[in-house]
């Protein structure tokens, strides 16, 4: 995993400079069945990830100020939306479980995955 911080122009495609925040290398927490099922946990793991970056970078440029008497969650989301993200992945299998298929399972063979996937 690779975290980024990047100007307006990645979100766009173009070429830019980015900046390296983080990069982990783990071993799953789980035992997969099925490299599907190994894709979608690490994407649950990235995601959770890039969300706590998001959150870090909005509260360093002072989104914390605009938000008051609310709960933490909601201020916390509305502190993420605040910040655009790109999860790029190289997953096919991960992408199409999440993304085409409809079926109950996503098309994964492991019902946690699948609910982590949902």
């Amino acid at each position: 995993m690779l975290i980024f911080l990047g100007g307006p122009s990645a979100l766009k495609g173009e070429a830019c400079n980015l900046v390296l925040v983080a990069w982990k290398s783990w071993k799953l927490k789980r035992v997969s069945v099925s490299t599907n099922d190994a894709e979608v946990q690490a994407l649950v793991e990235i995601e959770d990830s890039v969300y706590r970056t998001r959150l870090l970078w909005a509260e360093i440029r002072g989104a914390g100020r605009l938000y008051s008497g609310r709960n933490f969650l909601e201020i916390a989301d509305a502190e993420v939306r605040m910040v655009p993200g790109i999860l790029g992945i190289d997953s096919k299998g991960g992408w199409d479980s999440i993304m085409v298929n409809k079926s109950p399972l996503l098309g994964l063979s492991n019902m946690r995955a699948a609910i982590q996937a949902y």
